[in-house]
């Protein structure tokens, strides 16, 4: 078995044939791979919903969570919400809400009394907020607003009836 290859039984002629031909150091052998590209990997936001460390973005056990997709448009009465994400249309009176959350391209238009709000796409109407209103940058708040503490990022627009809450109307709103 002298001129034989020992794995396959071909021939040390037919062999030497299938095998590559010798290249230039530095040039790429069409059987070489090229080399590896690294990239860094983000975790993607979920819906660009509100940016939150630990477990407070997470749905606690019995929370009542609402989110009204793209393209979803939603009219009438929303009540004991705990957190509500609008990445669609709304167009209603929300109550008895913690966390309000209009995602870019979100739309909410109507009257709505809550503790915290995160304004990244538009709100229309009556916003009371009594604890923190965020305005993000492309955020657009228009209308009525009350709030007890209140941010705008640049890019943020906020237009209207805009007032910070006196101690005698946070007591009068709980």
């Amino acid at each position: 078995m002298a001129g034989r290859d020992q794995h396959s039984g071909e021939d040390a002629a037919t062999v030497a044939r299938l095998q590559p031909s010798a290249r230039p150091p530095g040039s790429l052998s069409p059987l070489r791979a090229a080399p590896p590209v690294v990239r860094s990997v983000t975790q993607p936001r979920p819906l660009d919903g509100p940016r939150r460390t630990g477990d407070e973005g997470k749905p606690q056990q019995g929370e009542k969570r609402l989110v009204i997709g793209r393209e979803i448009t939603l009219s009438g009465e929303i009540a004991s919400c705990d957190r509500l994400f609008v990445e669609g249309k709304v167009e209603a009176n929300l109550s008895h809400c913690r966390e309000l959350t209009v995602t870019q391209g979100g739309l909410f238009k109507g009257v709505a009394t809550i503790d915290e709000a995160e304004i990244r796409g538009c709100f229309e109407g009556t916003l009371n907020v009594k604890k923190r209103l965020i305005v993000r940058p492309g955020g657009r708040v228009v209308g009525t607003v009350r709030y007890g503490v209140i941010e705008i990022e640049r890019g943020g627009v906020i237009a209207g009836d805009v007032q910070m809450q006196s101690s005698a109307e946070d007591k009068n709103a709980s």
